[in-house]
């Protein structure tokens, strides 16, 4: 969920509307996150930005990212503090993994279908394997093993993407090759790849530590080290 004024940090002290003077300090601490009127339970409710409308019935679950950085930084081109912030070096991250593609997948498949949250019995369809809730790539492996090119989109690196592989049963951790690469794994803050296993899901966790500029070859199999 993403919405202009979807979380509440001392928003509303600045209402037009209001005679608060903008340049006025406030007293309100608060940070807190809610959700429309008729999210849980209405046929019909307003998003945050009232573009369109949603069924609240169901089960219900959403995904964000809490980023705690600069608004923007200074641009020693322009002299002026226009650079990125945080909150919009976020968003173009989330938009780079929602552009990239994961082909030529073999052995394994592509995951096209999810539960819609943590715990939700109710699925959702996902396309190229992304499940946005976890801005994470799904796949299904074959004989503990998978293998695929991920391609980010022209010009917008992906940086440290995550792949969930399921039908994963080893019990041990994986090796990992990335282009021509073995990816050292779990070795400390500069491994190649965080992995972690959920067995009871039968579930793989990886976390590429890169920044992937063109299409790359990833093949993951069960390591009998």
């Amino acid at each position: 969920m993403r919405g202009r004024l979807a979380y509440q940090l001392m928003n509303y002290d600045w209402d037009p509307s209001a005679s608060k003077p903008v340049d006025e300090a406030t007293s309100t601490k608060l940070l807190a996150w809610g959700s429309p009127y008729g999210w849980l339970g209405a046929s019909s409710f307003d998003l945050f930005d009232y573009s369109s409308g949603a069924d609240g019935r169901g089960d219900r679950s959403y995904a964000m990212f809490i980023v705690l950085g600069p608004k923007c930084r200074f641009n020693p081109q322009s002299g002026r503090w226009d650079g990125k912030g945080d909150v919009r070096i976020a968003i173009e991250t989330v938009e780079a993994f929602a552009a990239a593609t994961v082909s030529d997948v073999n052995p394994g498949s592509l995951v096209d279908r999810v539960p819609r949250g943590p715990g939700a019995i109710e699925t959702k369809n996902i396309n190229n394997g992304y499940n946005d809730t976890y801005a994470a790539y799904y796949l299904a492996a074959e004989d503990n093993q998978v293998a695929f090119t991920f391609t980010p989109p022209a010009g917008r690196p992906v940086k440290t993407p995550i792949f969930v592989v399921q039908n994963y049963t080893a019990a041990n951790l994986p090796r990992i090759v990335v282009g021509d690469d073995v990816a050292t794994v779990n070795a400390g803050a500069d491994s190649g790849a965080f992995v972690s296993l959920n067995p009871t899901a039968n579930e793989l966790w990886i976390t590429l530590n890169a920044l992937l500029w063109e299409a790359t070859v990833v093949r993951i199999t069960a390591d009998s080290n």
